[in-house]
């Protein structure tokens, strides 16, 4: 798998920080608001 022990840990700090990242967006799940007559379409015509 790893060639060194330095890519072996290297792999595992981005695994760990990649999990850590996940968990704070799972966090947000039913506490960001939710627009049903968002268009994003629409929204990009404007610009």
């Amino acid at each position: 798998k790893h060639r060194t022990k330095k890519e072996a840990v290297t792999q595992a700090l981005t695994d760990y920080i990649r999990h850590l990242r996940q968990d704070r967006i799972v966090d947000l799940f039913g506490k960001v608001d939710f627009d049903p007559g968002y268009n994003s379409k629409r929204q990009r015509a404007r610009a």
